[in-house]
C-alpha cells in the first residue's frame, strides 16, 4: 500500500473515525477497589458495563484483514493514474533524512509502499541497492516494468515478510498511516528485525494533530474505499519506542504540517 497525499483531509470526503478510548480502565480501577469478595462480585457488572463503550469504539473487530483488503483495492484501481500523477512529486527531503545516519557505503533499502517505482529509482541514484513492497499487484507490475531489475516484493503489511537483519534502512513514505492500530505493533516489530544492527526507519504519515483518529475515508473510485489510521505524534512516538527504536529526527511536511515525518535507529 502507498499513501497518497492530502486529498485524505477533503472535507468533502466522509470519514468514518473511530478515536480510540483510554479512560475505561482508568475507571474500573477507580470504582472496582472491594475490601471483601463480596463486594468485588457486586461490583463485577457495573465494571464491565465501563468498558463496554471502549469496546464500541472499532467500527470492525480487531485484526479484521478486509481493512488491508479495502486500502490495496483501492490503490489498485487507480494505480496507473495515481503513479503518474505521482511521479514528480519532490520527497528529496525524506530520502536525505533516511540516508544521512547511514554509514554504509552501499546501503540496502527496502522501500515500504514503493507504487510504481518513483523512490526505488531516486535511491538506486542515491548509490542505495533498492526493494520494495507493495501490496497492490497493479502498481507491483508497474514497478517491475519500469525497473525489470529491481527486487519488488508483493505483501500486505500487515502480513509483511522480510528477511531479519538484511536493511541498512527502512523507508515508509506516506505508507504506514493505512496500517490499522491493532496490527501496527507486529507491523514495526517486523520492520525492526528486518533491519541489521544500527539500522535507520523513516516514516512520513499523515497524522492526527494531537488526535487518534481511525476508521474508513471514501475511496479514490466510487465504489472502493481506504482505511486511515492517523494518529498523534505521542501515539506514534509510543508505538516505534516500544519495539526498540530510539527517535533520531522529526519534523512536519505540507503546507498545512499534515504529515510527520520521523527518522529512527535500531540499537
Amino acid at each position: 500500500m502507498c499513501g497518497g497525499s492530502g486529498s485524505l483531509r477533503d472535507p468533502n470526503r466522509r470519514i468514518l473515525i473511530a478515536v480510540a478510548q483510554r479512560a475505561a480502565p482508568s475507571a474500573v480501577r477507580a470504582h472496582c477497589m472491594p475490601h471483601t469478595v463480596a463486594v468485588l462480585l457486586l461490583l463485577t457488572r457495573p465494571c464491565l458495563a465501563l468498558l463496554k463503550p471502549a469496546r464500541r469504539v472499532r467500527p470492525m473487530s480487531s485484526l479484521d484483514p478486509s481493512k488491508s483488503a479495502a486500502t490495496i483495492a483501492d490503490y489498485d484501481a487507480v494505480a496507473a493514474a495515481f503513479d503518474a500523477g505521482n511521479k514528480d512529486h519532490d520527497v528529496s527531503q525524506n530520502i536525505d533524512a533516511l540516508l544521512e545516519p547511514i554509514t554504509a557505503e552501499r546501503p540496502v533499502i527496502v522501500d515500504l509502499g514503493c507504487a510504481g517505482d518513483r523512490d526505488l529509482i531516486a535511491l538506486t541514484a542515491r548509490g542505495c541497492e533498492a526493494w520494495g513492497v507493495e501490496g497492490s499487484p497493479a502498481f507491483c507490475a508497474l514497478a517491475r516494468r519500469a525497473a525489470p531489475g529491481y527486487t519488488v516484493l508483493e505483501q500486505d503489511f500487515v502480513a509483511l515478510d522480510l528477511p531479519a537483519e538484511s536493511f541498512d534502512g527502512a523507508y515508509a513514505n506516506a505508507a504506514l498511516f493505512h496500517v490499522p492500530s491493532e496490527n501496527l505493533p507486529d507491523v514495526l516489530r517486523r520492520i525492526y528485525e528486518s533491519l541489521k544492527p544500527g539500522g535507520v526507519f523513516f516514516a512520513s504519515n499523515a497524522h492526527g494533530f494531537g488526535e487518534d483518529k481511525e476508521g474508513y475515508t471514501d475511496g479514490r473510485t466510487p465504489s472502493t474505499r481506504s482505511w486511515v489510521c492517523w494518529l498523534s505524534d505521542d501515539s506514534w512516538i509510543r508505538y516505534c519506542e516500544a519495539v526498540g527504536f530510539t527517535l533520531l529526527d522529526s519534523y512536519y511536511r505540507g503546507s498545512s504540517k499534515e504529515f510527520l515525518a520521523t527518522v529512527w535507529r535500531k540499537p
